[in-house]
């Protein structure tokens, strides 16, 4: 192999930046001068020492004894001071933090190597990783990881000075072979400090990436430690999920069509800034709904921030159980097979008839209607098992409701009120707290604070108070808006969101969907509508619309003493008026044909259009309105005959 290859790694900001932590273990190194490499003799605290046996680097922080061996300064903190690992990472993450940067991965140039050098680079570092090397122990007990994990992943090892004893700057590492198509492209170390660089001309893909050849399923973490520690925790439970991870804080579109044909992507991002505001949104916006984010619950006196740290915490199996199950992904091709089989799947009902899980649904009505007594009764109804109308709950399920008006009493009177003690443990909420939808921060703060409890149903209300500054006649905006709610299913599968709206003052009842205030790009990403049409201050009277059920009109009777809805176990229908029974009666008569509303006015003697609109329109369900009103498109009414049956 001409040449060698070496492991560049950035330079520390400062030449003795580990003086301070090694002075206030061993007061011997204090005011010494180091020599050039960085090194102080000194007398070793481990064994009986009459002369200089052990030194201290100032540089890179390592304690070498020539009859005691090397040690790391995590290692010295634990087996020779004894700390425990959180302390002592906690110590020297103050020291990696302040002086290292890490090693940039900008070097998308022309390969300077061939793929064959990397190989033979990558075999010989493999072939001097041994579980005794002092790098290697320090790796292994800090990242709670095992020597077999290392070596199915190809980890090798470099020594001081590099494989063939020429690079005097090369330091000890163990090195991170990118392998792609079965070849190496790129190669990356990490020293002792944690500090990590790669071999120039580099091509950077996401590591560990074959192994997604021919699975349609697989989880995405950032960083080859995470990578490892993932995959292992994964191997102990029985769980057969390939883990590829990203080098770095950030996900590039390149990389998109490697996961071709892989259907379903966990992404188990850090708990940082760089983490949660880079790499999880890019890889998102490429990999679009493919993805299931897992946000990983952390409390107080928890230390770190990646995977492999909370793992300090926590079990395998508590990682296990948090991952999503298999999901059938609906932009992918199908066939008519796959209809039969979708088919016969049995409908996940949290309202029996009206509200699945996974849908989005709006509440949408005036102001001051009664829309959030509707909704706290729907959050009864679920957490008690009870029926909500005439529609059944097949199971007891949880509530997360975020207010966002009214003041604080009289919004937890209306709780107390509608839910009633006997719903305790499965109802929270958030009110006033100012949640910004699109900020996956906030996402990741409920996602902790709910401890693991995925809610059943999540209701937003009001969703003018979310938009936080945007345009709500702005289909860019609104939509954007909508991601942000749609992050919300994608982190909890299983749930349910309902959206509490304001209608515009001038509702279209020729289509309700048009009358929800702000971009008409809402009403094409819902699923369901509850639109309030009206509210006699103890009766709201309902339009129910959604894709998969049928419309329906009613009427729902609150309890005014504690507003809660009064129990009814089949449909009620508006109570007619005797106008309305004359108008409905003509409509009836007129058959097929039906009738425009100028011949309904003068058969039935009315003067005013807005008495037989508001008739024709409390009744959805019995008649369909055509025409526009106006010269060359009447309003012409007809009777459906099916409903009525």
């Amino acid at each position: 192999m001409k040449g060698s290859l070496a492991v560049d790694f950035a330079s520390p900001s400062q030449g003795t930046q580990f003086r301070s932590f090694w002075e206030s273990h061993l007061p011997e190194v204090e005011g010494r001068v180091p020599n050039s490499d960085g090194w102080v003799d000194i007398h070793c605290p481990i064994h009986p020492d009459a002369h200089p046996s052990a030194g201290v680097n100032l540089k890179s922080g390592v304690f070498h004894c020539f009859v005691c061996g090397t040690y790391s300064p995590y290692r010295y903190l634990t087996e020779i001071e004894h700390l425990t690992p959180d302390e002592a990472s906690t110590e020297v993450d103050q020291y990696r933090d302040q002086f290292v940067e890490g090693a940039k991965l900008d070097n998308w140039g022309p390969v300077a190597s061939t793929p064959r050098e990397y190989l033979v680079f990558a075999e010989r570092a493999q072939r001097l990783l041994t579980p005794d090397l002092g790098i290697v122990r320090e790796y292994l007990s800090s990242r709670n990881l095992e020597f077999g994990t290392l070596v199915d992943f190809g980890v090798g090892y470099v020594p001081e000075g590099g494989l063939d004893g020429k690079s005097p700057g090369q330091v000890e590492c163990l090195v991170f072979p990118y392998y792609y198509g079965g070849k190496v492209a790129a190669l990356r170390g990490r020293d002792i400090l944690g500090r990590k660089g790669g071999v120039r001309g580099s091509h950077y893909v996401p590591y560990h990436i074959d192994a997604l050849k021919d699975s349609d399923r697989c989880i995405l973490v950032e960083g080859e430690t995470d990578c490892l520690r993932v995959s292992q925790a994964l191997r102990h439970c029985g769980v057969d999920i390939p883990v590829v991870a990203t080098p770095g804080a950030e996900f590039r579109r390149i990389w998109a069509r490697e996961f071709e044909g892989v259907d379903q992507i966990i992404i188990i991002p850090q708990s940082d800034e760089p983490s949660l505001e880079k790499f999880l949104p890019q890889a998102i916006k490429v990999l679009g709904e493919r993805c299931s984010p897992v946000y990983l619950h952390w409390t107080r006196y928890q230390l770190g921030k990646d995977v492999t740290d909370w793992l300090r915490y926590h079990s395998d199996e508590e990682l296990v159980e948090k991952l999503p199950k298999k999901r059938r992904v609906r932009t992918r091709l199908q066939t008519l097979d796959d209809a039969i089989l979708a088919s016969q799947e049995e409908q996940e009902w949290l309202v029996e008839g009206l509200l699945s899980r996974g849908e989005i649904g709006f509440v949408a009505g005036p102001m001051k209607k009664g829309k959030t007594y509707l909704a706290l009764n729907l959050a009864r109804a679920l957490a008690l098992g009870e029926p909500f109308g005439q529609w059944e709950v097949p199971t007891p399920g949880t509530v997360l409701f975020v207010e966002e008006e009214g003041g604080r009493q009289k919004w937890a009177q209306r709780v107390v009120n509608v839910l009633g003690e006997e719903s305790r443990g499965r109802f929270v909420y958030y009110h006033r707290a100012h949640i910004d939808l699109c900020d996956r921060r906030w996402l990741e703060k409920i996602v902790d604070e709910l401890d693991g409890q995925d809610p059943d149903l999540i209701i937003f209300d009001p969703l003018s108070n979310f938009l936080h500054g945007r345009d709500e006649n702005s289909a860019q905006e609104m939509a954007e808006l909508l991601d942000g709610i749609e992050s919300y299913r994608d982190a909890f599968e299983r749930s349910a969101i309902l959206i509490l709206a304001h209608t515009s003052k001038a509702p279209n009842p020729q289509d309700r969907w048009l009358s929800i205030r702000g971009s008409s790009v809402v009403a094409g990403r819902i699923d369901l509508a509850l639109f309030v049409t009206r509210f006699d201050g103890s009766t709201i009277h309902l339009v129910v619309e959604g894709k998969d059920i049928p419309k329906s009109a009613l009427e729902l009777q609150f309890d005014t003493s504690n507003w809660r809805l009064i129990p009814s176990l089949h449909i009620q229908p508006p109570t007619r008026t005797p106008t309305e029974e004359k108008i409905l009666e003509v409509i009836r008569a007129a058959g097929e044909s039906g009738i425009s509303q100028s011949k309904l006015m003068e058969t039935l003697s009315i003067k005013t259009s807005q008495i037989v609109r508001d008739a024709v329109h409390k009744y959805p369900s019995l008649v369909r309105e055509e025409g526009e009103g106006r010269i060359g498109s009447p309003k012409v009414y007809f009777w459906n005959a099916e409903a009525e049956e």
